[in-house]
C-alpha cells in the first residue's frame, strides 16, 4: 500500500487470494488481469505471424513457487492459450543465445552469466554450453547446462526510481 496507495486489495471470497478493487466496484483477481495481458499478447502474436498461435510457453520467474506457476497457468487458460509449459525467463533466456550463436558452442565447455535487472526484481544465472556426442550416434548435439541461478525479488529498476524519486522530494522539500 505504501508503494501504490490508488490500488484497492480485496479479498476473493472463494478462493481467499488478493484481488484488486477498480474504481467503478469492478474486482479483478491478478490471474484475471494477467489473463488480459495474455490475450492481447496472443492477438499481437497472431496479427504479426499471420496464423492462429497453436500452443504457447510463458516464461516466469525463477522465484516463481508452485501457487504461482499454478496462477499463471490459470491465467493462461482464462485466456484460451494452449499452454504447452512454463520455462523459467533466464533459461528461456539462454536457450535463445545459444540457438543463435551455435556455431560458437564446441565439444569445450563454456560458461557464460546472464544478468537481467527488471521493474521489479535482479536475476543473474550462470549457464554452459557444450557439444556432447549423443550416447549411440555418431552426432554431437548442444547442451545447455544451468549452473546456478541468484535472485532479489526486490531489487529492480522500479525500487531504484521510487528510492530516487522520494530522495529528490526530499531535497526540493529542503
Amino acid at each position: 500500500r505504501t508503494r501504490f496507495p490508488f490500488h484497492k486489495l480485496v479479498e476473493d471470497g472463494v478462493r481467499g487470494t488478493a484481488c484488486l478493487e477498480h474504481s467503478a466496484g469492478e474486482v479483478y483477481c491478478v490471474e484475471e488481469l494477467v489473463a488480459m495481458m495474455l490475450n492481447s499478447s496472443l492477438e499481437t502474436a497472431e496479427t504479426f505471424a499471420g496464423e492462429r498461435m497453436k500452443g504457447t510457453v510463458i516464461t516466469v520467474p525463477p522465484f516463481f513457487g508452485q501457487a504461482e506457476r499454478r496462477a499463471m497457468l490459470y491465467a493462461g487458460k482464462l485466456a484460451d492459450l494452449n499452454v504447452l509449459q512454463l520455462m523459467n525467463t533466464n533459461v528461456g533466456i539462454a536457450l535463445n543465445y545459444g540457438i543463435f550463436r551455435r556455431d560458437s558452442v564446441n565439444t569445450t565447455e563454456k560458461s557464460l552469466m546472464f544478468f537481467d535487472m527488471g521493474a521489479s526484481s535482479t536475476v543473474a544465472t550462470i549457464v554452459s554450453y557444450q557439444m556432447v556426442k549423443e550416447p549411440g550416434s555418431s552426432e554431437t548435439v548442444a547442451y545447455l547446462t544451468v549452473r546456478g541461478t541468484g535472485f532479489d525479488r526486490t531489487l529492480g529498476g522500479l525500487e531504484m526510481d521510487l528510492r530516487l524519486r522520494d530522495h529528490l522530494v526530499s531535497v526540493f522539500d529542503s
